[in-house]
This record gives C-alpha cells, structure tokens and sequence, in this order.
C-alpha cells in the first residue's frame, strides 16, 4: 500500500484544496456519525465553521491517502513549541482496513517534517480521547500510543451539551 500524508496549504496565493473539498470533509463526518466523536469543538456544528477552523493560521490540516484514495484526515491543533493536539479522522470506507498502519504512517510522517535547519517540527503528539470512545482507546493504544491516565472534563460532548471525561494520550518522537 502507498500512504501519502498531504498539507492543506497555500501555493502560489491559492490553497491547494478548494474550499467544497473542505466542506465536504465535514458532510462526510456527518454521514458517516463521527462529528461530535472524532472531533468534539462545540463551536463546530457546520461545513462552513469546519472550513472556517481549518483556515486558522494555528491549525494544521492533512489529508491522508492510502493508493491514491482520500481515506480521512488529520488536524494538529493548539501547537506550543515542538507540541501538538492531534485529531484523526477515518472515512467509514476505510474502517476496519489498515487504520493501525495508517495510523503509524502519519505519525511517522509528521515527525518527519522538519524547518528549514533540518530540525525536526514536532517532538510530542498529545491527545484527549473520550473515555467512553473505546473503539478509539483501543486504536491509539495498537499505535503505541501511551496514556497519562483521565482526566475530568477533558472533552466537549455537543450532543450531550456537557463536558466528559478523556484520556490523555501522547506519543514522541522515536517512541513509536
């Protein structure tokens, strides 16, 4: 399988994805129920406040392609120093297929990328995942993800309108 891990960015004046293609990620959230579960911003209800959010300076969106097939996205988000939250979506289409190696290829990926003195972006991945998510517990923790344990009101639940529980995940560098 060929995996590739694509900036959401700007070229030449012009993003390299156009705002529908945006949009449409969150439709495709919608549609396959994983709005409010994969990503749990209560200011994120819409197609048009996904795009607004994604276009944040603070906000780095990828798309991720297994042979050349858009399979789902991920978001880093909350960037400090050499730190990030990190979100991954799934399109159901790719359920139940090599998420795990997907999964480790992004990771490998990101910390990859590097400045331009070749020094490496990232050092830290961070992440909350609802404590009742343990289909999502249970991926992160076949990545090699570790868990710093729970923590009270880490998430937003909208369809509940009430803060839950999360567990803390994270993953540096070279620990994978």
């Amino acid at each position: 399988m060929n995996f590739a891990l694509v900036p959401y960015t700007e070229i030449d004046g012009q993003m390299n994805f156009k705002n529908s293609r945006i949009k449409e990620l969150f439709s495709r959230m919608q549609a396959d129920h994983t709005d409010g579960v994969v990503y749990c911003h209560e200011y994120i209800k819409s197609p048009e406040e996904f795009l607004r959010y994604v276009r944040r300076s603070d906000v780095r969106l990828y798309f991720m392609f297994v042979d050349k097939e858009m399979v789902g996205w991920t978001i880093l988000d909350r960037i400090e120093g050499r730190v990030a939250f990190g979100s991954f979506c799934y399109f159901s289409s790719f359920w139940g297929k090599e998420t795990v190696w997907a999964s480790r290829k992004i990771v490998e990926t990101l910390f990859s990328i590097k400045d331009q003195n070749e020094v490496p972006l990232l050092d830290l991945l961070v992440g909350f995942v609802a404590t009742w998510n343990k289909h999502a517990i249970m991926h992160l923790t076949a990545c090699g993800w570790l868990s710093l344990g729970i923590l009270p009101s880490a998430v937003w639940n909208p369809k509940e309108k009430k803060s839950e529980p999360a567990m803390c995940f994270y993953c540096e560098r070279g620990g994978q």
